[in-house]
């Protein structure tokens, strides 16, 4: 019977439907460093966190979709044995860049440095960690990096909305971002710290 755990040789995965295929068979399959990147990425998509977490410690998975479960699964991409030799291979690397601005388990220093990029989604990505420390948030506010030749004021909407989620973001700042408006207040409403509007 298909999609069977006791079905298949040790360390293949044939035709598997993944519509049909049991939990416990898409776990396997995902934590199976034998399975072809085109599974991997199909169970990427999984509706089970089990199972895209599995794929994001799998070092067989395709950098294009560690990237996009790092969104989810921060520390398990850095963790990943494939990012340890990406990050001694090329650290200016943006997959690399990207996923250490989102791990929760790299140091100030190195979150610091990242901070002064000219990427915008790797700031975004730094405002977004909850490891990153008041000062980086700070710094991020009022001393950005020029994303932009000519900047508008609502250019770094994107960036001062992620900064206003962050649990780490004092009332004072806060009440600084208010100023901007828009996308950037809906977001401060969305952090507990929120300071009092009239």
């Amino acid at each position: 019977m298909m999609g069977k755990l006791n079905d298949r040789p040790q360390g293949t995965f044939y035709m598997l439907d993944l519509n049909t295929a049991e939990l416990s068979v898409r776990k396997a399959a995902a934590a199976d460093a034998a399975s072809p990147a085109e599974l991997l990425t199909q169970l990427s998509h999984d509706s089970d966190s089990e199972v895209r977490q599995a794929v994001t410690d799998n070092p067989n998975t395709p950098t294009e979709v560690l990237l996009q479960l790092g969104k989810e699964f921060p520390d398990e991409v850095v963790a990943n044995p494939i990012f340890n030799i990406m990050l001694l291979e090329d650290l200016e690397n943006r997959f690399v860049r990207l996923s250490l601005a989102r791990s929760s388990t790299i140091p100030e220093s190195a979150l610091l440095q990242l901070s002064d990029l000219d990427d915008e989604e790797i700031l975004c990505a730094i405002a977004a960690n909850s490891a990153t420390p008041l000062s980086i948030l700070e710094k991020l506010v009022h001393h950005p990096p020029q994303l932009y030749e000519e900047p508008e004021s609502s250019d770094y909407d994107r960036l001062f909305a992620s900064v206003a989620k962050n649990p780490n973001t004092s009332v004072e700042l806060l009440t600084e971002l208010v100023e901007h408006g828009g996308h950037v207040c809906y977001a401060i409403a969305e952090n507990p710290k929120r300071p009092f509007i009239k």
